[in-house]
């Protein structure tokens, strides 16, 4: 619902060519009915003296224009009937009201009957004359004939009069109305111009002043402003809102500004829309990066305009920005390069292009962040140039930038060696991996794996070698390739491996615990184990290990969480562990040297907890 509104006012006087208005007019004299029925130019409102049948009296037919024809007159405030004072003498009349006449148009029926030197040839003329002789003019005209609206003496010539007719017209009526002196007086009158008057200014105006409402729009939620991504290019905000019905509707105007605004005048006009049914906005300027952008839209009308209309609240858009500080620097075939995409706005998305034949995509995050680290190796040589843009959480894009250009070489291979464990007990094996090296071309294949461990160098092993070290040390690895090339790691390359040396220190359980033992398997060559690097994923042999096994304990409620927590410690530490068992039976004890590779809580009951822990043995002993 509109609540604001202006006041328009249309008069009608161009009676050349307009129908609208005062549509007939003329005047009845006693005195001349047989010669002379109205005027060309002026209607007469006089008495000559106190015989009642001498008056003049000025008869006015007005039409009312259809609503069609002012379609933006939303309600009609006041309706007036303008009349120029063509000649008054000092004797003017004390006050000429305005009446309304029966619905009988025959006043107003022409013919070709003449009469006198008069300017009429109505062939109704003797019923108007009869009217204009009668002592009782009211009985003649509407039977609730008393005066609308009078207008007191004094009137001078020149000035206008106004006759407000607002209770008794409406859109799409014709009335007929008489003008007459509201008291007998001698010799008192006026007479005002016609719509013959030959200066079209002097005619009499028909003055509509109606209530002009802006367009209704943007009053619920389903017509409210606004924005989202453009889906055809996500760089671009694109503007929705309701449809306007007015009848009078002229425009939306969209405006934009970089602060906070509440009126148009305040924003900058960036589109005008004239069709109604298009209530749509893409803004295709070149906007600026980490900048907000308000909008606002109005729906005019020919008569609210600017701050005058109906407009929508504020809504903001704003892109992300993308930063990046890569180096354009050469990388060798195979080698994993990286580029890391800043911004200032939360994202949830990021895309590169590495400029090779893998064809860009999107890498997605659960949340929002402000930093993608993004990953690639190349196979192929030859300069790269790297482009990347960022996703805010709202779905707008940053700009695709270039980041960087890679070039890359095709020369040297990439050895990558992998050890597990990294820490490990005197004896105890280790699994080296370097299945994951790089050949210099995508045509070469590695021929040869030597690693370098106990202080030489183990020639062709393969890509997996199990070797037991006997001290820390750092351990390399060296590959060759069937089109004759060759890498070495050199040293702080390889992989660094601990060795423990010293007897296991010994787990001892609750005064009230209960520990019992079960072999699980034994390991083997085929044994294999998934397992995540730094590079990926590995799905080759962990390690050799010897045997596993299970031990299952009882603590009573109050010794429980003291077996857990070393329990807890000593997996989370791997510490060379001693773990005793007495099989009372036997009268023996069973001793297990090794590492708690996982436990777990199997059940608890109000008085005892059950849990139990893998054990990996190297060293298993009786006493």
């Amino acid at each position: 619902m509109a609540y604001k509104f202006k006041l328009v006012t249309v008069d009608y006087q161009d009676y050349d060519s307009d129908l609208i208005g005062v549509s007939k007019d003329s005047w009845v004299n006693k005195d001349m009915r047989t010669s002379n029925y109205g005027h060309s130019s002026l209607l007469a409102v006089n008495e000559y003296d106190t015989d009642p049948y001498s008056r003049e009296m000025a008869i006015i037919e007005v039409t009312m224009p259809y609503s069609r024809d002012l379609p933006e007159a939303d309600e009609i405030q006041q309706i007036l009937l303008r009349l120029r004072v063509q000649t008054a003498g000092s004797a003017t009349p004390t006050g000429v009201g305005i009446f309304p006449l029966s619905e009988d148009d025959s006043l107003w029926q022409e013919g070709t009957q003449t009469g006198g030197a008069g300017y009429c040839n109505w062939d109704k003329r003797d019923d108007a004359l009869i009217w204009a002789n009668s002592t009782d003019h009211d009985s003649l005209a509407a039977e609730d004939a008393v005066a609308i609206e009078s207008v007191q003496a004094g009137p001078t010539i020149g000035s206008w009069v106004e006759f407000d007719l607002t209770k008794v017209l409406g859109f799409g009526q014709k009335k007929s109305f008489y003008l007459r002196n509201l008291v007998d007086l001698q010799n008192k009158g006026v007479s005002f111009s016609s719509r013959e008057n030959a200066t079209p200014s002097y005619r009499p105006v028909l003055r509509i002043i109606y209530r002009d409402y802006p367009p209704e729009a943007f009053i619920d939620e389903d017509s409210f402003l606004t924005i989202k991504p453009n889906p055809d290019n996500p760089e671009q905000p694109r503007l929705d809102w309701g449809k306007v019905s007015d009848a009078g509707f002229t425009a939306y105007k969209v405006y934009r500004k970089t602060t906070p605004f509440t009126v148009p005048s305040s924003a900058t006009l960036i589109a005008t829309i004239t069709d109604p049914s298009t209530n749509f906005y893409i803004d295709t300027s070149a906007l600026s990066e980490n900048q907000n952008y308000y909008y606002m839209v109005t729906a005019e009308d020919n008569e609210n305009t600017g701050d005058d209309a109906t407009y929508s609240g504020v809504v903001t858009f704003i892109r992300p920005d993308c930063t990046h500080s890569e180096a354009t620097e050469n990388v060798d075939v195979g080698e994993l390069v990286s580029i890391t995409l800043n911004s200032t706005i939360p994202c949830k998305r990021a895309y590169v292009e590495w400029g090779d034949a893998v064809d860009g995509y999107w890498i997605e995050s659960d949340i929002e962040k402000t930093s993608f680290t993004i990953y690639h190796r190349y196979s192929e040589t030859g300069a790269k140039v790297i482009k990347g843009r960022l996703e805010s959480s709202d779905g707008y894009w940053s700009d695709l930038d270039t980041v960087c250009t890679k070039t890359v070489d095709d020369t040297t291979p990439e050895a990558i060696l992998i050890v597990r464990p990294l820490e490990v007990v005197s004896g105890e094996s280790v699994r080296c991996i370097g299945a994951k090296s790089q050949p210099v071309a995508s045509d070469a294949l590695i021929s040869q794996y030597d690693y370098y461990v106990n202080g030489s160098w183990h020639i062709d092993e393969g890509p997996v070698f199990d070797v037991v070290p006997t001290s820390s040390q750092e351990i390399r690895l060296r590959i060759f390739t069937d089109t004759g090339e060759t890498y070495t790691q050199g040293v702080g390359e390889g992989e660094d491996v601990t060795v423990i040396s010293g007897d296991p220190t010994l787990l001892e359980f609750g005064p009230n615990t209960t520990v019992s033992m079960r072999e699980e398997s034994r390991a083997s060559d085929a044994e294999e184990l998934s397992i995540m690097d730094g590079v990926g994923e590995i799905d080759l042999p962990y390690a050799i290990r010897n045997r596993v096994y299970t031990i299952n304990g009882l603590s009573a409620r109050q010794d429980f969480k003291d077996d857990i927590d070393k329990i807890r410690e000593r997996q989370e530490t791997q510490e060379y562990t001693r773990i005793e068992i007495i099989d009372e039976k036997d009268g023996i004890t069973v001793r297990l040297d090794g590492r708690i590779t996982g436990y777990r809580i199997t059940q608890t009951t109000r008085n005892y907890v059950t849990w139990s822990f893998g054990f990996r043995v190297f060293e298993r002993s009786e006493v």
